[in-house]
């Protein structure tokens, strides 16, 4: 029989052999929480940082796609541009772009 709310709490974290269990969070021998791994939810062996695209502004894409264009010497459609450029130019600014170079 249990005499307070208390020890009925503990008396259900006590596992069928008696033992208590064991605590879900990894920690080093010291107590203190071990890191993530670096790699992010992965773990994997190489640990890769993301590295966040930045957008090119309507005059930089318009001057990158010229550029880009004149080098290749070759029709391209806007999702090639697009592609070929690494996705640092919206959709909006390339259409607009490539309307202006034809």
């Amino acid at each position: 029989m249990v005499d307070s709310e208390e020890e009925a709490f503990e008396e259900k974290k006590v596992d069928k052999k008696g033992a208590k269990p064991k605590p879900t969070k990894k920690r080093n021998k010291d107590g203190t929480a071990k890191a993530p791994p670096a790699g992010g939810m992965g773990g994997g062996a190489h640990a890769v940082a993301k590295v966040e695209k930045v957008m090119m502004t309507a005059t930089e894409s318009h001057k990158a796609i010229s550029e880009y264009m004149e080098r290749q010497n070759r029709p391209y459609s806007l999702q090639n541009v697009m592609d070929n450029l690494h996705g640092r130019i919206t959709r909006k600014n390339a259409g607009d772009a490539l309307e202006d170079l034809t």
